[in-house]
């Protein structure tokens, strides 16, 4: 079987400060390819977490198109295509960290058992099955990066988009998230691709862009 590609063709974007028009992303053009891995690295500012919401669907372009294999990307259509961790891990503290990794489905009304069992095998294989009823203000700043990424995990996407993993945490935790994004990668089949101002991160990719002045160039 074919693995399965995102692909941004001709993307821009522009955003409006004060009376003047910053261009971000200039006529972009990438292609992602499920399995793989890739490190998008750019000064502050750059654009990399814009180009990252793009490419989860939560922004539009100004022009330009993204596809899912051959077919125009429809967010709506394909919640379960791409999953995203952000900078925060932008938890529901009140909730259990249970909860939060079966979020969507307590929201659509759909949780079964099944459901249930398949979020607490995740949370055992990265040793946090002691605070699965946990509420998540009670939690490390580790804890709750760890407990973000297998919410989007969850879901079982072709791409997992991951923005700045490591920028939050100490270098012990640091090492710990990218041990696990790498070993999920390989577990699923991951599209990774990793938005990171750390070189060792970017190191670790199989295939490194530097975003500089809008355009993505391929580093060696």
């Amino acid at each position: 079987m074919n693995p399965s590609l995102l692909r941004a063709l001709n993307i821009s974007k522009s955003y409006i400060q004060g009376n003047y028009i910053v261009q971000v992303l200039s006529s972009i053009s990438i292609e992602f390819e499920q399995g793989k891995s890739y490190a998008i690295t750019g000064r502050s500012g750059s654009g990399k977490s814009t180009l990252l919401h793009l490419l989860a669907g939560l922004d539009t372009p100004d022009s330009g198109s993204l596809y899912k294999d051959e077919h125009p990307y429809n967010v709506d259509e394909n919640l379960n295509y791409i999953g995203i961790v952000f900078q925060r891990p932008y938890l529901i503290h009140e909730l259990s960290v249970l909860e939060n990794i079966l979020i969507k489905k307590i929201i659509q009304n759909s949780l079964q058992d099944s459901d249930i069992k398949q979020a607490q095998a995740l949370l055992a294989e990265i040793g946090l099955s002691e605070i699965i009823r946990t509420p998540c203000y009670a939690l490390s700043g580790g804890e709750q990066q760890r407990v973000a990424l297998l919410r989007a995990l969850y879901t079982q996407p072709k791409f997992l988009l991951v923005d700045e993993p490591t920028a939050h945490v100490d270098d012990i935790t640091a090492q710990k998230i990218m041990d696990l994004l790498l070993m999920y990668k390989e577990k699923y089949n991951l599209g990774l691709i990793v938005v990171t101002h750390d070189t060792t991160i970017a190191q670790s990719m199989e295939l490194h862009y530097e975003l500089h002045q809008g355009t993505l160039q391929k580093e060696a």
